[in-house]
């Protein structure tokens, strides 16, 4: 535990000191997902931790833009036209008017 964190906290925190490891001859990286592996090296070990991360980031990134994407649709308020009166706009024009910004 850090000196700024909550005494009685049942937490436990994921430190990055031996992320990657041997175990019989084969090299392993931990994740607070759990150990992934085996590879031959440690270089190879240390390539694929480097690769994780940055997937696990690019994952990150896309889903929380695919969030602010969604919470901007929902920004738009439809309104209901009478039967009689056409549409200035279509669906397809306002698609296309999202896609755009």
């Amino acid at each position: 535990m850090r000196r700024t964190d909550p005494k009685d906290t049942r937490r436990s925190f994921f430190r990055t000191g031996n992320r990657i490891f041997s175990l019989n001859g084969q090299w392993f990286f931990a994740t607070r997902e759990g150990e992934v592996g085996p590879w031959r090296s440690r270089e190879v070990a240390t390539r694929e931790a480097t690769r994780y991360v940055r997937e696990r980031n690019d994952l990150e990134r896309f889903q929380r833009s695919r969030e602010l994407e969604r919470r901007g649709l929902r920004s738009h308020t439809l309104s209901i036209l009478p039967k009689d009166d056409e549409p200035m706009m279509t669906l397809d024009d306002l698609m296309i008017m999202e896609s755009r910004r």
